[in-house]
């Protein structure tokens, strides 16, 4: 595939990928009300669902920055830099660039931006 197809398919992707993003929002919703109005004793686990969204959002909107950066004809090595996430940038890298210079992933709190 030429450059140009390339860019042009990540674009779609990216556009894609923002689709998926407003129906989980949606979800995100759903959750958000569910947790308001779940009994307290059920507050934990509805909070870990809003989480885990949230977690899936945050991913989501990783991927969709790297397509834009993709499409734009950015290198790759450029383009993994936009991903704010460091879990998931690490196993990009490993992936695509160099498995064996890049160490195992391991979860940091950090990471994530919870709500």
């Amino acid at each position: 595939m030429d450059r140009a197809r390339s860019e042009a398919m990540f674009a779609a992707y990216a556009t894609e990928l923002a689709d998926i993003g407003q129906g989980i929002e949606g979800l995100s919703n759903m959750v958000s009300d569910h947790v308001r109005q779940c009994a307290p004793e059920d507050r934990p686990g509805a909070l870990r669902d809003a989480q885990a969204i949230d977690v899936l959002t945050q991913r989501l909107d990783a991927m969709r920055a790297l397509s834009l950066a993709l499409s734009n004809g950015e290198p790759i090595e450029d383009a993994l830099m936009v991903i704010p996430l460091a879990d998931l940038a690490n196993r990009l890298r490993s992936a695509v660039l160099s498995p064996s210079a890049v160490t195992a992933p391991i979860a940091d709190a950090g990471d994530l931006m919870l709500f």
